[in-house]
C-alpha cells in the first residue's frame, strides 16, 4: 500500500481510501465489518464518510458513520485510522436548502462523533456550500472546532474553484487553519453536468485542476471509477448501460479515452479498472482516489492499484487524444 502525507497535515494516507457511502444499507454491519477489514489488512488507513450516508433510508439514520463506528470500537484501532467525514449537507427532505451556519453544521459534527464513537475527527469536510455566507464566518468556526479538539484538519466538498481560493487567501491573510483537501467528482470518464444527479456537486474541471497545482492542494476523488462506466462499456456495451450512467459519462472524449485505455492496460498487462484508479494515482497534484466496493472482490481489485508504481507518463498517454 502506498501512502502520501496531505500537504501541511501530519496525515499519512493510504492513497486508495475506503468510500464509507458504500456502506449505506439497513442492516449491512457485518457487510461494514468484512469490508474494512480487508481494507486496513491490505494497509488501507484512510476511511471516508458522511453523515448524511444512510439517511435516505427508513429510519432516516447516518447508517455509514453507525457502521464505521462499532467497527472502530470493536477493533481499538481509532489511533491507526485517518478518519474522514463530512457535514453541512443538506436535509435529504429539503435538498435545495442549504445548511451552512455554525450551529448546523456544530450538530451535524456532533452527531458524527457520536456515530463514530470517537471524540475528533481527523479530517472533516463541508459537503457542500452556500455562498450567500462569507467565508471569514465559516472558517472562524471551523478554526474554533480545531481549537475545541473536536477536528484536527478541515476541508471542503463539491465547493467551486473561486470559493476555495477566497478561503484560502483569507485564512492566510488572517493566520488561521485553512482547507487542507478539496473531494470532489473526479475520473478517468469526464463526468457531464448536465448528468449530475445533484447539481451542487463539483467535479475536476480546468480551473480546479490549476488551483490545486498553484495551492499543492490535496484531492481526494469520489466517483474515482465512474460507477464502472469504462468496465461496463468493455463487457457490456453502450446499448446495456442505464440511461442515467450514460447521461453522466457518454462522450465522443470518454470514447476516445476508452480507446487510449484498452491499449495502455493491454499493453501493461493489467485489467482496465486498475489502469481508471492509476490515471488518478499518477497525477502530479497529491491525489487520493475514494472507492467504494459491492463485495470483496471488488475491493480486493480495486486495492491493487495502490501498490504499484505508476508511470510518469500514463496521464499524458491517457489524454493524448483529448
Amino acid at each position: 500500500m502506498n501512502y502520501r502525507l496531505i500537504p501541511t497535515t501530519e496525515l499519512n494516507a493510504s492513497v486508495i481510501s475506503f468510500g464509507g457511502n458504500s456502506l449505506s444499507e439497513v442492516n449491512a454491519q457485518d457487510f461494514a465489518f468484512d469490508q474494512l477489514d480487508l481494507y486496513t489488512e491490505a494497509g488501507g488507513n484512510f476511511i471516508d464518510t458522511a453523515n448524511i450516508y444512510g439517511r435516505w433510508l427508513d429510519p432516516g439514520l447516518n447508517h455509514s458513520e453507525i457502521y464505521i463506528g462499532n467497527w472502530l470500537a470493536a477493533r481499538h484501532n481509532r489511533h491507526q485510522i485517518i478518519l474522514a467525514t463530512k457535514g453541512a449537507h443538506p436535509a435529504w427532505d429539503a435538498l435545495t436548502v442549504p445548511r451552512l451556519s455554525r450551529d448546523e453544521v456544530a450538530v451535524d459534527l456532533h452527531q458524527s462523533l457520536a456515530a463514530l464513537r470517537t471524540d475528533y475527527i481527523d479530517l472533516y469536510y463541508l459537503h457542500r456550500d452556500d455562498e450567500r455566507v462569507r467565508v471569514e464566518e465559516i472558517l472562524g468556526y471551523l478554526n474554533d472546532f480545531v481549537k475545541a479538539g473536536k477536528i484536527r484538519y478541515f476541508g471542503c466538498s463539491n465547493w467551486k474553484p473561486a470559493r476555495i481560493q477566497e478561503a484560502l487567501t483569507v485564512a492566510k491573510a488572517r493566520g488561521w487553519h485553512s482547507f487542507v483537501a478539496n473531494q470532489l467528482m473526479w475520473s478517468l470518464a469526464e463526468a457531464s453536468p448536465a448528468g449530475f444527479p445533484d447539481p451542487t456537486m463539483v467535479a475536476m474541471d480546468k480551473a480546479s485542476m490549476a488551483l490545486h497545482r498553484a495551492n499543492n492542494l490535496a484531492a481526494v476523488a469520489y466517483s474515482s471509477q465512474a460507477n464502472g462506466y469504462f468496465d461496463k462499456l468493455e463487457h457490456l456495451g453502450k446499448a446495456k448501460i442505464s440511461p442515467d450512467l450514460l447521461k453522466l459519462y457518454d462522450s465522443p472524449k470518454n470514447d476516445r479515452r476508452f480507446v487510449r485505455l484498452r491499449q495502455i492496460a493491454g499493453e501493461m498487462g493489467l485489467p482496465a479498472h486498475e489502469v481508471v484508479l492509476g490515471y488518478l494515482l499518477a497525477q502530479p497534484i497529491p491525489t487520493y482516489a475514494v472507492i467504494g466496493a459491492r463485495d470483496a472482490a471488488q475491493l480486493q481489485a480495486s486495492l491493487k492499484a495502490a501498490d504499484r508504481r505508476w508511470p510518469d507518463d500514463l496521464v499524458a498517454r491517457l489524454e493524448a487524444d483529448d
